[in-house]
Parts: structure tokens; sequence; C-alpha cells
């Protein structure tokens, strides 16, 4: 078609000039002045265009045809931009915590109430990586669908299809914090194959080619894609398509084919309709306990109780708070624990977390018994059972399985000291010295009783070389300044150097009087000696070997 007014070369299905953008209306349309043909000059024919830069300008002159200005696209994404740099600066964190409190998609939440979580998670991304490609996509869907349905129909296509994303990936994933601007992107491809099945005599069939082969082509890539990672919302992509496609068929439906875009009145009923449609769909997704928020709770929970066990054990130690005082600052810890437990328990949660559930409430009896078993222990000055308070504590940690790292994770038990490093240094050296004693003791026994020795001799090398640097050594290990488990610890070893000293001092003296009476009762002094080692319930670290035999 000629253009009348300059006279340019247009397609023949245009109704608005390429070069001079004037309507081909012939109702406005003066008398075309003939135009002054050029002075006639050789010249090299020009080469053919390239298919694809051709196809291009057919599609840029198709959406120009429509009027219609691209505004809204760019808005939402300098949107999406700003969302980003906002979280960013929280401190580079976007973590799941990060992203719900901004406003990610989560179910629980959306049927509490939270209605606005469906819009305004996919303005959030998970990272720049996750950002950039959807802002990508959208600058290369955006133009098309806004100039095809304009400004208003195309808020109202990525609004509802955006809902639909979440909505769908809420049905799927209620649990899971959902976030990213994919699903309304999805929407809009979903929107051009409903133009395309509505409104395809609009534009030349080159052009509905280009558009179908070059969305369908995204849509399966990005669908198939998803399939294979599963940080990928295929549910939210699904929902988004369907939404937008639905949302197309409504503005464009009825009316007279070449009517360009849809009015004003049509954009703000199927706006309203999709808004009370995904209110009844809310009202019939699955309502279930918020495990996420109560995972967090328990987190803060947990950690604080560990640092407040640690903060009275370690009171205790220095000697600032007694035995009885811990017991009952960590039975003070219980009932909130207790109560957290049971909030725990009463959550409905999808069938695949329920295991995971179950296994989080089997690690809160576990931690219970291990503090209730740690006040039990301080009360009573039990270093077994609190050795075996330990004990509960890992058998806590296994119970909780394969929540560490999927939900957030555990803390580890408060680490009970027996001992101090004075105190370790102590017994350490006080074992070598029971080893070398001991050898000495069987040697000056035997030498006795083969005649080496006279009985007034051995008495004599039992004193010095045995009593008097083992009373050191039990002097030493008295005099440290020691509380709580550490005290503990020391109580059995000093019982055990004291009767072992004693029963040294009565073979002394039957070897001097050689009375058969004392020997027989230094020998039971030893074997109640040994006993008392063999009572001592603590750390390998900390025993002692029975070394010496008569």
């Amino acid at each position: 078609m000629i253009c009348p007014h300059c006279g340019g070369s247009n397609f023949a299905w245009s109704r608005r000039c390429e070069h001079c953008a004037r309507t081909f209306d012939t109702a406005v349309v003066t008398t075309p002045e003939r135009p002054v043909l050029p002075e006639l000059q050789l010249a090299l024919p020009e080469p053919e265009v390239d298919a694809a830069a051709r196809r291009r300008h057919e599609l840029r002159a198709a959406l120009a045809e429509r009027g219609t200005r691209v505004i809204v696209t760019p808005a939402v994404i300098a949107a999406n931009v700003v969302m980003f740099v906002v979280v960013a600066a929280q401190g580079l964190s976007f973590s799941t915590d990060t992203l719900l409190r901004w406003g990610g998609s989560y179910g629980p939440a959306v049927t509490q109430g939270a209605w606005w979580r469906l819009i305004a998670g996919t303005f959030l991304h998970a990272g720049f990586a996750h950002m950039g490609s959807n802002m990508f996509a959208l600058l290369m869907i955006g133009p098309v669908a806004e100039r095809l349905f304009g400004s208003r129909a195309f808020c109202v296509v990525y609004a509802l299809a955006g809902i639909a994303g979440s909505l769908a990936s809420e049905w799927w994933h209620p649990v899971t914090v959902g976030v990213g601007a994919s699903g309304a992107i999805f929407g809009l491809y979903g929107s051009l194959f409903a133009f395309l099945l509505l409104r395809h005599t609009t534009l030349p069939p080159s052009v509905r080619a280009s558009l179908r082969n070059g969305a369908v082509v995204v849509v399966l890539f990005n669908i198939f894609n998803g399939f294979g990672q599963t940080n990928i919302d295929n549910a939210g992509h699904l929902g988004g398509l369907v939404g937008g496609f639905i949302a197309g068929l409504a503005l464009m439906a009825g009316g007279s084919a070449p009517r360009m875009i849809p009015s004003q009145l049509r954009s703000m009923m199927v706006a309203s309709v999709g808004v009370v449609v995904a209110g009844v769909v809310v009202t019939a997704l699955p309502r279930y306990g918020d495990l996420r928020g109560n995972l967090s709770a328990l987190s803060r929970l947990e950690e604080e109780d560990v640092a407040a066990v640690q903060r009275s054990l370690a009171q205790v130690s220095s000697g600032t708070l007694t035995e009885d005082d811990c017991a009952v600052a960590i039975e003070q810890l219980l009932p909130p624990w207790r109560t957290q437990r049971a909030a725990l328990a009463g959550l409905t949660v999808p069938a695949p977390d329920r295991a995971v559930l179950d296994r989080l409430v089997r690690y809160m009896d576990s931690r219970d018994n291990a503090w209730r078993m740690t006040a039990e222990a301080m009360r009573k000055r039990d270093l077994k059972l609190l050795a075996e308070s330990q004990q509960q504590h890992a058998v806590a940690v296994v119970a909780a399985g394969s929540v560490k790292g999927r939900r957030g994770g555990v803390t580890a038990g408060p680490e009970l000291k027996f001992g101090s490093s004075d105190l370790n240094q102590e017994l350490r050296r006080a074992q070598a010295l029971d080893e070398k004693v001991t050898n000495l003791y069987n040697a000056t026994i035997a030498k006795a009783r083969s005649g080496a020795v006279s009985p007034n001799q051995a008495a004599q090398l039992i004193e010095h070389e045995i009593i008097s640097p083992w009373q050191l050594q039990y002097e030493r290990l008295q005099q440290l300044p020691l509380h709580g488990p550490a005290a503990w610890v020391r109580t059995p070893v000093a019982e055990y150097m004291r009767q072992r000293s004693y029963a040294w001092r009565l073979t002394a003296q039957a070897a001097r009087e050689r009375s058969p009476a004392l020997f027989k009762e230094a020998a039971v002094a030893q074997q109640d000696a040994f006993a008392r080692l063999r009572a001592i319930q603590e750390p390998q670290s900390t025993q002692f070997e029975e070394k010496s035999r008569r």
C-alpha cells in the first residue's frame, strides 16, 4: 500500500504509514502531491535483506501498528531491581528467613490472611543470577505483550499470572517460601498464546509464526530444564502460564477482531474476577501449621538454653554458683522447652515432612531428658549421672538425624567439663607416680621375701621412696581450688590415694614388727584402695590403671 501522504511503501494490511506514522483513513486524506522523481542514476543493486532481520523488521512494524507504548515493563523491571537492592542492603543475605520477612509467598501465612504475599513474592529474588535471568526474560517478552494488550491489560495479565503462579506453588509446595517473577513472566507467554488464538488475524502470518515459534521454544525449554533442577519451581511456572493464558482469553474474547486493545472496563472486570477466583483458591488451599516459624523459634530457644546451661556450669566450676542453684536454673529451662515441643508435635504438616517432624520431636524429648539428668546430677553430686547426661545429649543429636541442614539445624549439647587443666595435669602426674611406686613396691617386697634386704630396710624404702612422694602428690592434688564436677573428680581419686598410702604404712609397720596380722590388714587396705579406684566413673583420661599386685 502506498501512503497518500509521503508516498512510502507499506504492507497491504497496514492502517498507519510506517514512514510518516499517518493514518490511512480516507476521510482525512488530502490529495497528495505528485512526487518529484529524482534524476535517474546508475547504481549497484541493493543486497537482499537477511531473513532474520526481515522478520525483526516485520515484528517491529506490526507492534508499532498497534499504536501502544511500553511504559509498564520498564517500571516492573525497575521495581524488581529496587527490591533486590533493598534486600541486599540488609547484609547481602538472601536466606529464606530474610525473603520470608520481606514478603516471600509462604503457604501457612497465606492461608492465615497474608494474601498480599502472593504478589509481593513475585518482586523478590534469591540472588543476583535469579534476578538477572528473570529480568532478561521479562525484557524480551514484556514489550511484546504490552504492545499487544496495552498497558492496562498488561498490568492485569502480569498480576493475575503472578498470583496464579504463587497459588500453584503453594499448592504443590505448601511449606516452602516461594519468590521470583518467573510465574508472572510465564503468564505473559500464556497471554501471547491466547492473543494468537483469538486475534491472529490482526497480525501478518510471518509475524504470527515468529511469535508463536519463539514462545513455544522458550516455554518448553524452561519447563524441561525445571524438571532437572530442584531449585526451579515448575509448579509456579505452569500455574503462571495457565493463569496468563486464561487472563488473555478473558481480555481478548468477544468484540470485533479489528479492536486493538481491551477497554478499561474489560480490564477492570477481568482483574476483579481474577482476584475473586484467587480468594476462592486460597480458601481451598490445605491449611498446614507454620513448621518453619516453629523451627526458627526452636532454634532460638535452643541457643538460649544451651548458653544458659553452659553459663551455669561455668559458674559452678568457678565456685560462684552452688550445685543446687545450678540444678534449679537448669530445671527452669524445661517448661518453655516442653511448651515448644508440644507446639511442634501438634502441627499439621504435609506427609513428606511428617517423618522430619517426628524425628525432631524425639530429639526434643532426648534433649529434655539430658537436661533433667544434668540437673539431677548436680543436685546429687553424681559424676556418673553427669557423664550419662552428656551421652544423652549425643543421643539427642543422633535422633535429630536429617533435620540438620534441611530445617536450619540443631545445636550441639553443652560440653560438660569434668575437670580443669590444673586438675588434669596433677592427675597425669599421679598416674605416672602410681606406676613408678607400684613397681618399686613390688620389687621391694620381692627382695624382702628373698632375703636381699632386711625387713627394716624394706620398711625404710617404703616410707622414703614410696610414701613420701606419694603423700606430696596427694597434698598437691588436695590444694587445688576446685568446684563442681572437677571437685567431684578429685574426691574419689584423693580417697584412692589416701587409702593406698594407709596400706603402705601398714606394710612398713608390719615389716618392722614382723606381724602377720598387720600384713593381712595391709593387704585388705590395698584391695579396698583398688576397689575405690574401680568405682571412679569418669572419662578415661582421668582414670588410673591398676598396676600393683601383691
